[in-house]
């Protein structure tokens, strides 16, 4: 799959000054062919000054439409008021873009004299100078297609407002199911890690007071990094590895986490607080209930375009009947948010590994951000 970076697009504004000269040289060919196959004697100067005028003017009053059509938007409920002040602006809007091009034709003809001879349409040579009779020839050329591109501009910001709408709406679900998750997890977390410190005050008080400096730690980058549905890498491994902190006071030997992350992927965007849930899943089922060391993997790197992630433990992985551990909270909302955030433009599986234990992969589209800096030799 190729790298899905998304591309610079150009500003609105350029591209409302590209469009509209593009869509009067498409109707100026159309046209002068038009005038060829009728046997008009119409110049393709005069053809193609008149369809680029007739069609670029209305980049000038494209942004007034838009302003206007926003602050009257056609909702489902009391549509009769937005139409019908619609329909009168339309026809506003039009005359407005006729008067303009009888001025910029009128300008021409008389710096250039080129338009003298015969317009487009089959105006007589004589037209040109009265301005009233040649205003009504483009008002029954043009005064309907005035309202028909009024109309359509207000279609279209109707449907970019729906979209960017929805947009919202999928965000901002994202963030509540993320908020859901903290909630979620933090309570959970803070019991386990609170009775490993009361446990640890009877035993090691100098373990019991290292894990309470650690899970400050904790807390403060929990409120650091909240506000966003994606983080670079590595602050997300760094989050993770605050977490590991507290949890390798609380196992001791019992509990070995290794690295292995490929420097060009500490940039790349992840979900933020996608890891931590995996791993805990991973102390819960492989290192709480054995009494020998276990080990715990960290693998990233970047394949054709691609971001790929895996936890790996030294556990008992899945059952021989095809069952998957079981996957409590933290698993069911990490593969619940990556369906929300890459719709199906992901992979999360759970499987055994070949000595033994599981592995739990995660794949998205590599992206970066630019605003996120690293340092390759920083904490990973």
């Amino acid at each position: 799959m190729n790298n899905m970076t998304p591309q610079r697009r150009l500003p609105a504004k350029l591209r409302n000054f590209i469009v509209w000269p593009l869509l009067g040289l498409v109707f100026g060919a159309q046209f002068y062919l038009f005038t060829l196959q009728s046997g008009y004697k119409a110049g393709w100067v005069k053809v193609f000054i008149w369809e680029i005028t007739r069609w670029s003017l209305w980049a000038l009053l494209v942004p007034f439409i838009v302003s206007f059509v926003r602050k009257i938007p056609i909702r489902s409920q009391n549509r009769t008021r937005p139409i019908l002040t619609h329909a009168v602006v339309s026809v506003l809007f039009s005359l407005v873009h006729m008067i303009l091009f009888t001025i910029f034709l009128l300008l021409v003809n008389k710096w250039t004299g080129i338009l003298v001879s015969k317009l487009p349409g089959g105006f007589e040579k004589n037209l040109i100078p009265e301005s009233w009779n040649l205003f009504r020839g483009i008002f029954t050329l043009d005064f309907h297609i005035g309202i028909f591109v009024y109309w359509s501009i207000l279609l279209i910001c109707q449907a970019m407002d729906s979209s960017r709408r929805a947009a919202q709406l999928k965000s901002q679900l994202a963030t509540a199911q993320l908020d859901a998750l903290k909630m979620q997890l933090h309570p959970h977390f803070l019991f386990n890690t609170l009775n490993s410190i009361s446990a640890l005050l009877h035993q090691d008080v100098e373990a019991a007071d290292e894990m309470i400096g650690e899970l400050g730690n904790f807390l403060r980058m929990t409120l650091k990094n909240q506000g966003g549905n994606e983080v670079g890498l590595q602050e997300e491994l760094k989050f993770l590895d605050s977490y590991l902190q507290i949890q390798k006071i609380r196992f001791q030997d019992k509990l070995s986490v290794t690295f292995s992350v490929q420097p060009e992927t500490l940039q790349a965007r992840v979900p933020n607080l996608i890891l931590q849930p995996i791993v805990e899943n991973s102390i819960r089922y492989a290192i709480s209930p054995r009494r020998d060391p276990g080990q715990i993997e960290v693998r990233a790197w970047r394949d054709n375009g691609r971001l790929h992630i895996q936890i790996l433990d030294d556990g008992p992985g899945i059952s021989n009947n095809g069952d998957e551990p079981k996957k409590g909270i933290g698993l069911s909302n990490v593969r619940s948010r990556l369906e929300q955030l890459y719709g199906m433009d992901y992979v999360f599986k759970l499987s055994n590994r070949a000595e033994g234990g599981l592995i739990v992969e995660l794949e998205i589209a590599f992206r970066t951000d630019p605003a996120l800096s690293f340092d390759a030799e920083d904490g990973v």
